[in-house]
C-alpha cells in the first residue's frame, strides 16, 4: 500500500514538473500574462511542496520497514539463544510473537500444535528449508557402503561395526561392502605415530 502511494506521488511529481515547464515556455513566448503565470506558478509550487512532503514520509516508512526486516532477520537467527537466556516473561513474549494464536497441547497425539504462525518467521523457515535443500543437491553424493573392522583379538569387546579399531600385534582388518551402485570407495587409515594411508577402490 505504501509502495503504491509512493508510485502515485512520483507520477504526480513528474506531471507537475511537466506542467511547470510548459507554463514557463508559454510565459517566455509571451502567450500568457504575468498575472496568469504567477498564479499558476504559486499553485504548482504548492502542489510540488505537498508531493515532496508525501515522498519524504513514504521514504521514511520504507526505511523503517527495512530496519524492521533487518531486526526480524537478526532475531530469527538467534531464537534459541533468546529463549534459553530469557526469563518466563521474555519467553512468553517470544512465544506470542512467533505463534500469535498460542500453542496448544494435543493429548491424543502427545504433541504441541498451533493454529497460526507469524508470517515473517514462516517466510524465513521456508527460505531456510529451500536453502538447505539446494545445499544438499550441490553436495557430492557419497558412496553408500557397510564397514566391518576386526583385529583378531578374541578378547576385544569393541563392536565390529566401529570405524576405530585397536591393532592386535600390529595388525587390523577392515571389510567393506558396497551397495549395488557403482562408484569410487575411499578408505583412509590413521594411527598415532604413523603416516596416514589412503586407498581408493573402484566399484563396478
Amino acid at each position: 500500500m505504501k509502495d503504491e502511494t509512493r508510485r502515485m506521488l512520483l507520477k504526480r511529481q513528474t506531471e507537475c514538473k511537466q506542467k511547470l515547464e510548459r507554463v514557463q515556455v508559454r510565459y517566455g513566448l509571451d502567450e500568457i500574462s504575468d498575472e496568469v503565470y504567477q498564479t499558476t506558478l504559486r499553485h504548482l509550487t504548492t502542489e510540488m511542496a505537498e508531493i515532496s512532503r508525501g515522498l519524504e514520509e513514504a521514504n521514511k516508512n520504507l526505511s523503517n520497514m527495512s530496519k524492521y526486516i533487518d531486526e526480524a532477520v537478526a532475531m530469527s537467527c538467534k531464537l534459541d539463544t533468546l529463549w534459553n537466556s530469557g526469563n518466563f516473561e521474555n519467553r512468553q513474549s517470544l512465544q506470542k510473537l512467533i505463534f500469535p494464536a498460542g500453542v496448544l497441547f494435543d493429548k491424543e497425539n502427545d504433541d504441541y500444535r498451533t493454529k497460526n504462525e507469524n508470517e515473517v518467521f514462516k517466510i524465513f523457515r521456508r527460505l531456510s528449508a529451500s536453502y538447505e535443500e539446494e545445499k544438499q543437491k550441490r553436495q557430492p553424493k557419497l558412496f553408500d557402503c557397510r564397514l566391518v573392522s576386526d583385529n583378531g583379538d578374541p578378547n576385544d569387546p569393541e563392536s565390529l561395526s566401529r570405524p576405530e579399531r585397536r591393532a592386535y600385534y600390529g595388525k587390523a582388518l577392515v571389510v567393506v561392502r558396497g551397495n549395488r551402485e557403482s562408484g569410487t570407495l575411499t578408505l583412509r587409515a590413521e594411527a598415532e605415530g604413523l603416516p596416514e594411508a589412503t586407498l581408493r577402490i573402484a566399484v563396478d
